[in-house]
């Protein structure tokens, strides 16, 4: 029995730690942007504030200069714009979701360069969604939890390169991602405010561009 525990625990020590490499763990800043069906709104210019996020992958499959990798994700998808509001002072209102997600990628090595195109599909749950904008009953600035009035689930495509490098015998990589949410963010419902007015919100959908710095081990 001892001499099975010990190689179990000899199988996940190498594993983790062999000469693979299977785990990828990364932190990096994004920037998105909404893509709204009134055109207006697109046309409004958005405030670069970039947001952190971060990555665990596991790379489950690989053959010869293919891989395949799943993990988990921490990012936030927002946008802040300042406006002169009622000609009388400058605000800035924004919007902010903040997701947890599963990526699930294919990677193709382009050995003479050292580096990997990425194909990305990632399911999303959404945390947390607030918003900082003119009340829709009083027109007052008002930072208020619109979670509710979100669809939790979201899904989204892309895809980019990563530049793998070593330092002595450790493996990093510099990756540069864009997606595309596929989904409408807000449900298309019919709200009811404080006041008891309705309102709805204007549909729109996320690009989201990606920085992110990782070691492997």
């Amino acid at each position: 029995m001892k001499k099975i525990s010990f190689i179990i625990l000899l199988f996940l020590f190498t594993s983790l730690f062999g000469q693979s490499k299977k785990y990828q763990v990364g932190v990096g800043v994004n920037q998105s942007w909404f893509d709204y069906e009134v055109d207006l709104l697109n046309e409004t210019e958005t405030d670069f504030r970039p947001k952190i996020n971060f990555v665990l992958n596991y790379n489950f499959l690989e053959y010869e200069d293919i891989k395949a990798t799943f993990g988990i994700r921490y990012y936030h998808l927002g946008r802040s714009i300042t406006v002169d509001y009622l000609n009388a002072k400058t605000e800035t209102v924004s919007m902010n979701h903040y997701f947890i997600s599963i990526p699930i990628q294919g990677k193709y090595k382009l050995n003479f360069i050292n580096t990997d195109i990425i194909i990305n599909a990632e399911t999303s749950y959404m945390l947390v969604s607030n918003s900082k904008a003119p009340s829709p009953y009083n027109s007052i600035i008002t930072e208020r939890n619109t979670i509710d009035e979100m669809k939790r689930f979201q899904f989204s495509v892309g895809g980019g390169l990563e530049y793998n490098f070593q330092i002595g015998t450790e493996s990093f990589g510099i990756r540069s991602m864009l997606n595309f949410t596929l989904t409408n963010i807000p449900k298309q419902e019919t709200f009811v405010d404080e006041s008891g007015s309705e309102f709805s919100w204007v549909n729109y959908k996320a690009m989201e561009v990606n920085i992110l710095a990782s070691y492997y081990f």
